[in-house]
C-alpha cells in the first residue's frame, strides 16, 4: 500500500481524512465537504492503484484473481504486503462469492471502500447521510465503476469541479421576479 494511504482515520497514515473529520467536528455539513471528500476518495484510490502497479501488480489481474483464482490472489495479496485495499477486496469477494461478474465486484469493492470512509468519518452518527449526500456518493461511485469497467488498470481522473453544474433545484426555488 502506498505509504500514506489508509482507510482508517485513526491510522498514522490517514492524514487525508483528519482535516475533514475535524471540520465535521466543528459542525460543518458533510454535503458542504463533499467536494473535498470526493477529492480525497479519488486520490486515495488513485494512489492505491499506482502503488499496486509500482509493486508489479496489475489491478486487472488482482481483481480477476480475486474472483476466479484464489491461489493466485493469495500470492498477489502477499506481494501487496496485505494492504488495506487488497484486504478489503478479499472481504468483498468472500461476502459476494456467488457473483462471477467483474463489474459487480468492482461496484461492491467501491461501495465497501466508501462504507469504510463513511464509517471512519462517522457520517451516520453525525446524522449526515442525507438523500442529497447519498445521491452524490452513488453518482461518484457509479462514475468510477463505469470508468474502471472500461480499463481496470487505470484509475479514472476525478472530474473537474471548477465548473460544477448549477444546482437547478435551489435556483428554481428562488423567485424569478
Amino acid at each position: 500500500m502506498p505509504e500514506n494511504e489508509s482507510l482508517f482515520i485513526d491510522s498514522k497514515r490517514a492524514s487525508r481524512w483528519r482535516p475533514i473529520a475535524d471540520r465535521l467536528d466543528l459542525g460543518e455539513k458533510a454535503i458542504e465537504q463533499f467536494p473535498e471528500i470526493e477529492r480525497q476518495f479519488y486520490t486515495a484510490l488513485k494512489n492505491t492503484w499506482d502503488g499496486w502497479q509500482r509493486r508489479g501488480i496489475d489491478p486487472r489481474q488482482l481483481f480477476h484473481s480475486a474472483l476466479h483464482e484464489p491461489s493466485n490472489f493469495s500470492e498477489l495479496r502477499k506481494r501487496a504486503t496485505n494492504d488495506e485495499f487488497v484486504l478489503l477486496l478479499r472481504d468483498v469477494v468472500a461476502v459476494n462469492l456467488q457473483t462471477g461478474d467483474m463489474n459487480q465486484l468492482v461496484a461492491d469493492f467501491l461501495d465497501a471502500a466508501w462504507s469504510e470512509v463513511s464509517r471512519q468519518l462517522q457520517l451516520n452518527r453525525r446524522g449526515e447521510c442525507s438523500p442529497e449526500l447519498n445521491a452524490l456518493v452513488q453518482f461518484m461511485l457509479r462514475r468510477i465503476g463505469r470508468s474502471l469497467g472500461d480499463d481496470l488498470a487505470r484509475f479514472p481522473r476525478r472530474p473537474n469541479r471548477r465548473n460544477a453544474p448549477v444546482d437547478l433545484d435551489s435556483q428554481l426555488g428562488e423567485s424569478l421576479l
